[in-house]
């Protein structure tokens, strides 16, 4: 044996402050799991931004699926409204007084009532 290799495997009384100075550092860096904390650190970063991330991304979905509803909304109120336009202008035709006097004519064989056929109500 080489003079090297006898002082690797020497025994020597060894103090509580050499053995506290490569221990403890070891500990120190120790954490949950046996991960050190530097990268338990980083690792929960990077999750609070991941989470973070799909928050936002989920926000901005909400906000445009919201977008396209408002916008189905007004081009159904659009609709709506040149429906009861139309409704409108389709009424006020069909209660015209000469509409419904031909109606009453050709329909329902009536005429205007003669002068004699009249009765007022307060010579009753």
């Amino acid at each position: 044996m080489n003079a090297r290799t006898r002082t690797a495997y020497s025994l020597r009384p060894i103090s509580y402050s050499e053995v506290s100075s490569i221990v403890e550092p070891r500990m120190e860096q120790e954490s949950l799991l046996g991960i050190p904390k530097n990268y338990f650190v980083i690792l929960l970063a990077f999750l609070i931004l991941i989470a973070s991330s799909l928050f936002w991304v989920w926000v901005r979905v909400e906000h445009i699926k919201t977008a396209y509803h408002i916008n189905d909304l007004q081009n159904s109120l659009v609709k709506l409204d040149e429906e009861q336009r139309l409704l409108e202008v389709e009424r006020s035709s069909l209660r015209r007084p000469e509409r419904l006097r031909q109606l009453a004519y050709e329909q329902f064989q009536m005429k205007a009532p003669t002068p004699n056929q009249l009765m007022l109500i307060s010579s009753l």
